[in-house]
């Protein structure tokens, strides 16, 4: 694609022009086909890392055995990935991880990553579901960060906690950076997209999802995705891979809001953090 956009652009440069706005509006045609066209295939050359995925086989809802999981981890690579962060699930109702029994999943996996010189670094963390089991965890410092001093956390889909600013504050007094796993899917956010400057005001930083930009998770989602992007208010970009096909969807699926737009509108931090 890059060798025909080169070649019409400088078709089109030796024909005499009288008006050089005509020259420029072919630039811009070619841009936004060619771009347009190409640009969500290998993703992962420009994020290089990806910070959200349940990969650890057998953990969660993500994996189920450990060939899937190197299978998810081959398709990354073919995104264009270098890193990814696996952050498996911890809630208390639901999945009681520990951080013991994600080193030792991790250690498996990568291990044999390594054997199998599958060209990508893995590191890990979690993904925290906000419940008692959290504030536990949290006060006995039994925390997976990520990214640094980054805590990926999560809520209810239907309705925040009674106590959300007490947790928020209390991860940022024990010096960690709330990061809050996509925003834009919260069924309690509705229309009332106040509640992402409130949390914008509380130290929370985003991390949306690449397929809520293709309208995999509905209209609804994909609505206050481009809301949040369009303020400049993502910070991160992740796949929450569960399946291989979460990963291919990426790759393949129509996007009804351009990748680029969010990548130019927003400060993506899975490169310089990561």
């Amino acid at each position: 694609m890059k060798i025909k956009k080169v070649f019409l652009e400088n078709y089109f440069s030796k024909i005499e022009i009288q008006d050089n706005n005509i020259l420029d509006y072919f630039s811009r045609l070619l841009n936004k086909f060619f771009n347009n066209k190409d640009e969500y295939k290998n993703i992962g050359e420009i994020l290089t890392t990806d910070i959200h995925s349940h990969i650890l086989p057998g953990i969660d809802d993500g994996a189920k055995s450990l060939n899937e999981s190197i299978a998810m981890i081959e398709a990354l690579v073919l995104l264009g990935y270098k890193k990814a962060v696996l952050t498996p699930h911890i809630m208390n109702e639901g999945y009681k991880n520990d951080t013991e029994r994600i080193l030792n999943l991790f250690y498996l996996l990568n291990k044999q990553i390594q054997a199998k010189n599958i060209d990508i670094v893995l590191d890990v963390s979690a993904e925290y579901y906000l419940d008692d089991n959290f504030l536990f965890l949290l006060s006995s410092n039994d925390i997976l960060p990520l990214c640094g001093n980054h805590i990926l956390f999560e809520t209810s889909y239907l309705s925040l906690p009674f106590n959300f600013k007490e947790i928020i504050y209390e991860m940022r007094v024990r010096g960690y950076r709330p990061l809050l796993a996509h925003p834009e899917r919260y069924i309690y956010v509705r229309d009332n997209y106040s509640i992402y400057e409130e949390w914008r005001d509380l130290g929370i930083e985003f991390q949306l999802e690449l397929n809520s930009f293709n309208a995999k998770y509905g209209k609804e989602a994909l609505k206050r995705a481009v809301w949040l992007s369009q303020k400049g208010w993502i910070d991160y970009l992740g796949t929450d891979a569960h399946s291989i096909e979460d990963i291919l969807r990426i790759k393949d699926a129509k996007y009804l809001y351009p990748l680029s737009k969010v990548i130019s509108s927003n400060d993506i931090k899975n490169i310089r953090y990561c």
